[in-house]
């Protein structure tokens, strides 16, 4: 704390109906399930879904203050797969650009990130960065504002990171402590509104929060959706109302707290307030959390008194076609209460750490379902042995040819006949230098066989512009990592409604739209069912298998 898939919008409400998926689901694109392949229907609507996630975590002085800190900020990121990524208490220590470090770190797991320089707080985000900007300039550690602008579905996304002002805790006051000085009062807690409001307003957060309006305005008169996420040091006027007034040692004060007020009196929604109105049965405490590798003095800064607050966000402004699907507190379920570790009794929803937790905070994951509409027609795309290429192949098993033979009972497979042959495995289509587009859709169906071993669970689609090298190809028995040629993610399947562990089944369509038209396309599989048997004495070992794949492009 203190430092196209298209689909008929008609059929939209059905595919809402969908499985929420977990905390790794990656965004998905909703798609026309069942619906064959028409190559020149033109589409005067065409819809695309899918989920947006946000990820707030205080990385407690870029994880130094916690043995194997760094690596556990790496893992949770990985894990929660945000597409934006709030992080506040960036030092760039030695100066080491750590938001790129980050990013560097995260490459290694399979996961694209962008960011840009930035201290005190910084952010990242999986789509390219259109324009970035300091908001509120970082000065005598009072607090910074940071923006990015992506285009998501040619829908104009305005990021901002902020970690505000840590001084002038005024919360501390009705508690019996200064919020200055961190020392116990003398005369015991100090419940004079005026004198709280009087504290508070001495702090840089109010004009930080300002700086962040008035620029969120701007974006919002360019049509952009606002999110805002970040370590506010500083409670929500949503908490210190007349039903907490007596718990918390709050000691009876009821206010308004200045930052959540500027921005709620803006029109900004509170994305864990918004689905749990409670602050009773929901209070959603982020800070004192309990961190087992520490000892509580390190986690206390009132220790006789009960100090904890929800005090990191994600904020957003309301849009016709965005939807808060879910918003859940990851990290420990206790909080130190009283210079003791107590494990939480609410119902907020809690997803635990991975293993190391790498600060004192708890961290926020809020995810939202953002649809965009465009207009514009698929044809399907003829794949042949010209304009297709993977990754391996099983020579004498399952050809390339396969894939595009209009044959269910011949199959492609990925090479298996070596088991140093690792996740992930892939298939590329070149749609031409004049059929480059921005748009793909591919839909396969399953291999033919009594078994569901090596049936993709998880795919991405990417693109990239960059000309392959000869080398990239695959020959028999070859693995090809396509390292030389720089792929964006672009849309992201998993779970069995859009890729079925069935025999002969067909998926829907997996369609993505990109702001940018690409010539390469990249038909990305991270994970599939194995055989448990080989699994087991060969855990890296990887294969998948398709009938048939088909694609579409569009125009």
């Amino acid at each position: 704390m203190k430092t196209n898939k298209f689909l008929w919008l008609c059929c939209a409400l059905s595919l809402f109906a969908c499985s929420k998926g977990t905390l790794i689901e990656s965004k998905t694109v909703a798609g026309t399930v069942n619906q064959k392949i028409e190559s020149t229907k033109a589409i005067n609507d065409v819809a695309t879904v899918r989920d947006l996630k946000f990820f707030q975590i205080n990385v407690w002085q870029e994880g130094t203050s916690v043995t194997g800190g760094y690596d556990a900020i790496v893992n949770e990121v990985a894990r929660a797969g945000a597409d934006f990524v709030f992080l506040s208490e960036v030092r760039n220590y030695n100066n080491v650009d750590f938001t790129n470090k980050l990013v560097q770190s995260l490459k290694t797991k399979g996961l694209t990130y962008y960011t840009f320089r930035s201290d005190d707080s910084g952010i990242l985000s999986k789509y390219p960065i259109v324009e970035s900007a300091s908001i509120y300039p970082v000065g005598n550690d009072h607090g910074s504002v940071y923006k990015l602008i992506a285009l998501v579905d040619g829908q104009r996304i305005a990021a901002y990171t902020a970690h505000l002002d840590y001084t002038n805790y005024a919360c501390y006051l009705p508690r019996g402590y200064s919020g200055v000085t961190w020392a116990k009062l003398p005369n015991g807690p100090e419940t004079d509104v005026s004198k709280v409001s009087q504290m508070n307003l001495a702090s840089y957060r109010d004009e930080a929060t300002r700086a962040f309006t008035a620029d969120a305005n701007t974006e919002k008169s360019k049509g952009a959706i606002v999110f805002l996420g970040g370590d506010f040091n500083e409670p929500s006027m949503f908490d210190w109302v007349a039903s907490t007034a007596n718990l918390y040692d709050h000691n009876g004060v009821l206010y308004n707290w200045d930052a959540t007020s500027i921005l709620n009196a803006a029109g900004f929604k509170d994305s864990y307030r918004s689905l749990y109105p409670s602050p009773v049965t929901h209070p959603g405490f982020t800070y004192p959390s309990d961190n087992p590798a520490k000892p509580v003095s390190s986690l206390t800064w009132a220790p006789d008194a009960d100090e904890r607050e929800r005090i990191d966000y994600i904020f957003f402004t309301p849009a016709s076609n965005l939807r808060l699907k879910s918003s859940t507190i990851v990290g420990p379920d206790k909080s130190i209460v009283r210079n003791v570790r107590t494990a939480e009794s609410t119902q907020d929803p809690f997803v635990l750490p991975l293993g190391i937790w790498p600060t004192d905070h708890k961290a926020l994951l809020s995810t939202f379902e953002l649809t965009t509409v465009s207009s514009g027609s698929y044809e399907s795309v003829v794949l042949n042995s010209g304009n297709v290429r993977v990754s391996t192949y099983q020579p004498g098993d399952g050809s390339i040819a396969a894939l595009f033979d209009n044959n269910t009972a011949t199959f492609f497979t990925t090479f298996w006949n070596s088991y140093n042959i690792t996740v992930p495995q892939w298939i590329v289509i070149d749609l031409g230098a004049d059929k480059a587009s921005k748009g793909i859709g591919f839909q396969y169906t399953t291999r033919t066989t009594s078994k569901t071993d090596y049936m993709p669970t998880s795919i991405t689609i990417q693109a990239t512009n960059q000309a392959p090298g000869s080398h990239i190809w695959a020959k028999e028995g070859d693995a090809y990592t396509d390292a030389d040629r720089a792929w964006t993610d672009i849309a992201s399947f998993s779970g069995t409604q859009y890729c079925p562990l069935a025999t002969n089944a067909t998926s829907p369509k997996l369609q993505a739209t990109a702001t940018s038209a690409y010539r390469y396309w990249r038909f990305f599989v991270k994970q599939a069912k194995q055989n448990p048997t080989y699994e087991a004495s060969y855990p890296n070992a990887f294969c998948f298998q398709l009938s048939e794949l088909k694609a579409e492009r569009l125009k």
